[in-house]
């Protein structure tokens, strides 16, 4: 009778230790991960959590899928790679490796965007460009001017225009992958020269103040000059004096900035 009772405890005590790892144990063991997507730029980083239920051990094993997807560390910090694409990250327990949670990220390309997109200037006149980069930690710039005589640029995107006209390119390219650019179309005006007034009647030995405008270009300086020379004096600031003979005179102005424009 003795033998009994304890071969029933043991059968209790079996069934009930079945139970406890049929209903439980590794079986109803869960992990869920957060966040489930994330976009993160390239050589950025973003944190993730894994929270496992159903057992004691809390504790998980992180990878990436692809293995070339990034890198991350035992506490789940990742860091995205240098390459756009979508990869995994992985969330697996170590009570039971057939448990685990996926998380998705998206690691963007690079993008770059320079403003203004297109201005006109005057020659040697300044502008200031500035360049948003997207899709990496790396926001550094690089400029560049095509073609290589259509001015200047500095390291910080202030470009001075050439003493040419024409049509010239200013390029800001991303550090970190200089096949992503932009590009703003710089327009770089001719020189014109108005003279005031375009004819006058003076008297013998009379003096007149003569003005020159200037456009398309910071140098507003001209030269004053009369034809047939001799026929009266002009100063650097177009103050004429007639001459004491009767006769009909060119005044004319000269760019400073270009000797082949003149009014």
């Amino acid at each position: 009778m003795r033998s009994s009772k304890y071969l029933l405890v043991c059968v209790l005590a079996l069934a009930l230790f079945s139970g406890c790892m049929g209903g439980g144990g590794v079986k109803n063991i869960s992990v869920s991960i957060t966040p489930t997507q994330a976009t993160v730029n390239q050589g950025g980083t973003r944190q993730f959590n894994a929270t496992v239920t159903g057992t004691p051990n809390k504790e998980v094993t992180w990878s990436i899928s692809p293995e070339n997807g990034g890198t991350i560390t035992p506490d789940g910090l990742y860091q995205a790679p240098t390459t756009p694409g979508t990869y995994h990250v992985i969330a697996t327990s170590k009570a039971n490796p057939s448990k685990q949670a996926q998380a998705v990220v998206t690691v963007p390309e690079i993008t770059v965007d320079v403003q203004p997109s297109s201005v006109t200037l005057d020659q040697g006149a300044t502008q200031q460009f500035t360049a948003q980069v997207a899709g990496t930690i790396n926001s550094g710039i690089t400029w560049n001017v095509d073609p290589e005589n259509g001015g200047t640029i500095t390291e910080n995107g202030l470009y001075t225009a050439p003493n040419t006209p024409g049509t010239y390119t200013v390029i800001a390219a991303s550090a970190a992958e200089p096949t992503k650019r932009s590009e703003a179309e710089v327009t770089v005006r001719e020189i014109s020269i108005e003279i005031e007034p375009s004819e006058i009647t003076l008297e013998l030995d009379e003096e007149y103040q003569f003005t020159a405008v200037v456009r398309g270009t910071v140098d507003t300086g001209v030269d004053w000059s009369i034809s047939p020379a001799g026929m009266g004096p002009i100063t650097e600031d177009g103050l004429y004096t007639a001459p004491s003979t009767a006769g009909t005179y060119t005044v004319i102005a000269t760019s400073k900035a270009d000797q082949t424009k003149t009014a």
